[in-house]
Formats: C-alpha cells, sequence, structure tokens
C-alpha cells in the first residue's frame, strides 16, 4: 500500500493531481491513509494516458464556463450571418445546386454530342474525300462546344436553354445500346 504522494512519485504526478485523479474514477480509491495499491494506480494511469490518446477518454468539460460558451456561440452565429451574406451577394452557392447544374451541363453536353452522327451523316454519306468529311465533322464539333459554351443552367430545375436533356428520371444510361468494338 502507498500514499498519495508515493503514487505521485512512481507516475511523476503532484499529490493534487493524484488526488484529482482519484477523486475523477481515473485511480483506483485506496482504504484509508495510505491504502492506495501502487501498481493498480499505474496501470490505470496508463489505461487513462491511452484512451486520452486514442480518444477514448472523454476530455473533461467542467472548465467550460458560461462566458466561453457563449462566445463560441457568438462566433458561430457571426458565421452563419457571413455565410447568409455571401449567399445573398451570389459568391455562395449551396452544393446541391452546383451538383444539379453539373448534371444539367452534363445532360446537354451528352445530348448535343450524341446528336452530330444523326446531323453529319447526310452531309458527309455519299462524300469520297477524306478532308471534306473530317472539316464537316469537325465543323459539327465545334458547333456543338459553341452552344454549350454559352449554355446556362436553369435555376428552375429544367434541361437548361434549347439544348435537350440526356439522362432520364430513372437513372438508365441514354444514347442507344452499346455496341461491341469492332
Amino acid at each position: 500500500m502507498a500514499t498519495q504522494a508515493e503514487v505521485g512519485i512512481h507516475i511523476d504526478l503532484s499529490d493534487r493531481q493524484v488526488r484529482n485523479l482519484v477523486k475523477e474514477g481515473v485511480l483506483p480509491a485506496g482504504q484509508g491513509p495510505g491504502g492506495l495499491n501502487l501498481e493498480a494506480c499505474r496501470l490505470a494511469y496508463i489505461r487513462h494516458l491511452r484512451g486520452k490518446v486514442t480518444g477514448q477518454v472523454a476530455r473533461p468539460t467542467a472548465n467550460l464556463d458560461q462566458h466561453s460558451e457563449r462566445a463560441r456561440l457568438t462566433h458561430h452565429q457571426a458565421n452563419i450571418a457571413e455565410m447568409e451574406e455571401r449567399r445573398l451577394q451570389g459568391s455562395l452557392v449551396p452544393e446541391r445546386e452546383v451538383v444539379e447544374w453539373s448534371h444539367q451541363m452534363i445532360a446537354a453536353a451528352k445530348s448535343r454530342l450524341l446528336s452530330i452522327p444523326t446531323k453529319a451523316a447526310p452531309e458527309i454519306a455519299l462524300e469520297d474525300d477524306m478532308n471534306t468529311i473530317k472539316t464537316t465533322l469537325t465543323d459539327f464539333v465545334y458547333e456543338a462546344l459553341n452552344e454549350l459554351a454559352t449554355w446556362t443552367p436553369d435555376v428552375e430545375g429544367g434541361s437548361g436553354d434549347d439544348v435537350g436533356a440526356a439522362a432520364t428520371e430513372d437513372g438508365k444510361r441514354m444514347g442507344g445500346p452499346r455496341t461491341a468494338a469492332k
């Protein structure tokens, strides 16, 4: 059996720190004066330190006073007000809107690009000159890219401009059947 001072020397703590750890239940309580089990206290303290490192021991919150809690609340309220102001100015956009606009843009691009073969086929079907075919196809690609460059999202949740949507509501693939590579 050992005193609080002896336990403190053994685990490199002051008497007061040992007393506080016993009161917090970290170290096992002794049986009267000089009644602490040195080995049990050492193991309990090592386990306590390991728990703090791994996050298994909750940090004491008793030191938080009303003033610091009020300051913390005020800080978060100021952050919320700043975000709301930025949203109203248009410099902060909700994530779900960005995701929706991205989906709209991808659908518009897919639709526009998939329409190129249909539009180009009649013009190049009887063409024998490879340079003419290449120029015609390049013109169609640039036309599609120019159209997409001026594309704007439909804020109301549609498909944006007049470039049709290429995705279905049920999430199924569009664009016709996949063909095996030849």
